[in-house]
């Protein structure tokens, strides 16, 4: 098989984890905040409400803070303009925006580089991290206690 059709293939079988992602993150979120979590597509969580432009994948509200939000991506549409709009929109509308990107444990680091590297190519400054639902590993969250030395290098098991 040659490499585009490797590339596509995997492409596809990291946006079929899209919701799975959400789960993950936000059954991660609450069992290491306060925080109330909603997520679209989440089993066992309410869908976040839909205010005004705030509408993200995972919504946390932290009273009087701004909310959370997450959008959950694959990091080659994080250059689509739907997908910076609706984070410009987050950030303009007072949120504290983040991404979450798909990937394999193996790739978290350079998946969160190469996202970093082209939201701010665009201007956006955003918190990223890296989510691999099937093994349950997060890395990047700033939301966990560190658990190890490299506080960038985190991977907590879901539900840990």
């Amino acid at each position: 098989m040659g490499s585009y059709e490797a590339w596509i293939l995997d492409f596809n079988r990291r946006l079929g984890l899209h919701d799975e992602c959400v789960g993950l993150l936000a059954t991660d979120l609450v069992a290491h905040t306060n925080w109330t979590v909603t997520a679209r597509n989440a089993p066992g969580f309410a869908e976040p409400p839909n205010r005004r432009h705030m509408a993200a994948d995972v919504r946390c509200d932290r009273g009087e803070n701004p909310p959370v939000c997450i959008e959950v991506e694959i990091v080659e549409t994080l250059i689509r303009r739907a997908t910076l709009r609706q984070l410009t929109r987050l950030v303009t509308d007072g949120a504290d925006a983040r991404v979450a990107v798909v990937a394999e444990p193996r790739a978290h680091r350079e998946q969160i580089a190469t996202g970093t590297r082209l939201l701010r190519a665009a201007g956006l400054r955003l918190p990223i991290v890296a989510v691999a639902p099937r093994e349950g590993v997060i890395t990047g969250a700033d939301w966990h206690t560190p658990l190890a030395p490299a506080a960038d290098e985190l991977a907590v098991a879901a539900g840990a």
